[in-house]
């Protein structure tokens, strides 16, 4: 006879067992629809490699060469001096004749200059000027007397400097140039002499002087390994 508890047991592994049995049925449909991975061709083998050229006959200048003579010249500056004529100018003082020459003298003479000076004078300007004088005035309503000061034109006179131009003679003595006969001059003139002179001109020239170099044969470098 089957005890509950081991029939409850049985129960729950069964439907556990249901859902775990429903999802791998799954995946295993999943895996067979899925295409399969297409494979990818080979890659084609690398090209070979050309062979490097040898240094003999990548540089020419590596072959054997003869002994030859190159001919380099050499720039050389000579003086050259050769005989010549130049002119040469001298200014020189010719006399052309004689004259009397003249001298100046100063004598005194008086003479009578006229001055202008200023002569002061007092001259009387009158002048119109106003004052106060007090005046009695009899009050109309009261009939008091009152003092009131009133102004009043007045003339008075003004005492003034006024000065003059006034002429004035005076004697001076001055001094007056007068010419008289000196001493004979010597009249002379400049005359300039062309001449040709004898000189010595040098200039300087480029001479290209031969000179030949001697290059020594040269021999191959090895082959490299």
């Amino acid at each position: 006879m089957i005890r509950p508890t081991a029939a409850w047991g049985l129960l729950m592994a069964c439907w556990l067992a249901t859902p775990f049995a429903a999802s791998g049925q799954q995946l295993e449909q999943g895996k067979e629809e899925l295409p399969l991975p297409q494979m990818l061709p080979p890659p084609p083998p690398p090209a070979p490699l050309a062979p490097l050229p040898s240094p003999a006959a990548s540089c020419p200048s590596c072959a054997p060469c003869p002994a030859r003579t190159i001919s380099v010249p050499r720039m050389t500056l000579m003086e050259q001096q050769e005989a010549t004529t130049v002119p040469r100018m001298r200014v020189r003082e010719e006399v052309v004749g004689r004259a009397c020459g003249l001298d100046v003298e100063y004598r005194e003479k008086k003479q009578v200059v006229v001055e202008w000076t200023l002569k002061p004078r007092e001259v009387v300007q009158h002048v119109p000027c106003t004052t106060m004088v007090p005046v009695t005035v009899t009050d109309p309503c009261t009939g008091q007397c009152r003092t009131e000061y009133k102004s009043c034109p007045v003339v008075r006179p003004v005492k003034l400097t006024v000065y003059d131009p006034v002429p004035v003679e005076r004697l001076v003595v001055v001094a007056v140039p007068c010419l008289k006969p000196g001493k004979p001059l010597q009249v002379s003139k400049l005359v300039v002499d062309i001449t040709v002179e004898p000189a010595i001109r040098t200039r300087m020239q480029l001479l290209a002087m031969p000179n030949q170099v001697h290059v020594p044969p040269c021999c191959a470098l090895p082959p490299n390994p």
